[in-house]
C-alpha cells in the first residue's frame, strides 16, 4: 500500500509539472535551457519606422483606452559591422502602450494583428514579465555561429524568412544581429527559437527591452540574475 501511494503521489506531480508547462508556452533559450516568460496583457510593444503618433494607434485599436508610456529610438546599430554595406541600417523607434482597462487574451492578439497591419509599424509583440520585472521585445534576435564560415548558413535560412542581417557585433565577431521585417512570420523571440531549434548555431537569442526601452546590444542579456531567478 506504501508502495502504491508512493506510485500516486509521482505520477500527480508529473502531471501538475506537465500542465504548468503547458500553460508556460513563451519562452526563450540560454544555454540550450527554456526560461519561460508571463505575458503582461496591459501593455504591448511596437516597433516602427519613424515615431508613431498615438491618433495612428487609436485608429488600429478604436474601443480601447491607451498610454503612450514610452517611446524611443532603437541604438542596436551600434557596435554593429554591417556585412553589406550597401544595405543601410533604418532608424527606427520602439513605442510601449499601457492599456487602461482589462482586456482578455483574445482581444490581446486582435489588437496585435490590428496594430501590425498599420503603416510604418514593423512588429507588434506582447509585453512580459519575469517575477516582479517588466520587459518588452525588440524586433531583433542575435545568432551566435558555431564557426566563422557558417555564415553563408545564416544569410540562407534568414532571407528564406525575410530576416535581415544586419551585421556582426565588433567586438565578438561570431555572434550577429538580426532583424525581424513585417514580412517575418514570427516576432523575435519565436525567431531567436526557431533559429536555435535549427541545431545550426551555437546560440540564439531575443533582444529584450528594458521597462523604459533601453535596449541592450549584450547577447549574455539573459544570464542576468535577475532574469534566470524566476523560482
Amino acid at each position: 500500500m506504501k508502495q502504491h501511494y508512493k506510485y500516486l503521489i509521482l505520477l500527480v506531480s508529473f502531471f501538475a509539472c506537465f500542465l504548468l508547462e503547458a500553460q508556460q508556452t513563451t519562452f526563450y533559450y540560454y544555454k540550450g535551457e527554456k526560461f519561460y516568460l508571463d505575458v503582461d496583457y496591459s501593455r504591448l510593444s511596437i516597433v516602427s519606422n519613424g515615431e508613431i503618433s498615438s491618433n495612428k494607434i487609436k485608429n488600429k485599436i478604436a474601443k480601447y483606452d491607451f498610454d503612450i508610456k514610452n517611446q524611443k529610438r532603437s541604438h542596436t546599430k551600434q557596435n554593429i559591422i554591417a556585412t553589406d554595406k550597401s544595405n543601410q541600417i533604418a532608424d527606427i523607434y520602439n513605442t510601449e502602450i499601457e492599456f487602461s482597462t482589462k482586456i482578455n487574451s483574445d482581444e490581446y492578439l486582435d489588437n496585435i494583428q490590428n496594430l501590425q497591419n498599420e503603416d510604418g509599424v514593423i512588429k507588434v509583440s506582447p509585453t512580459y514579465t519575469v517575477r516582479t520585472k517588466k520587459l518588452g521585445v525588440s524586433n531583433n534576435f542575435y545568432v551566435r555561429l558555431s564557426k566563422a564560415g557558417d555564415v553563408d548558413i545564416l544569410n540562407n535560412l534568414a532571407k528564406k524568412y525575410s530576416v535581415q542581417v544586419l551585421g556582426y557585433n565588433q567586438f565578438m565577431p561570431l555572434w550577429y544581429t538580426l532583424s525581424c521585417t513585417k514580412e517575418t512570420p514570427y516576432n523575435a523571440i519565436e525567431a531567436a527559437n526557431y533559429f536555435y531549434e535549427t541545431n545550426l548555431f551555437e546560440s540564439s537569442e531575443p533582444e529584450f527591452l528594458y521597462h523604459d526601452l533601453a535596449a541592450t546590444n549584450d547577447p549574455y542579456f539573459p544570464n542576468q540574475w535577475g532574469l534566470k531567478n524566476t523560482g
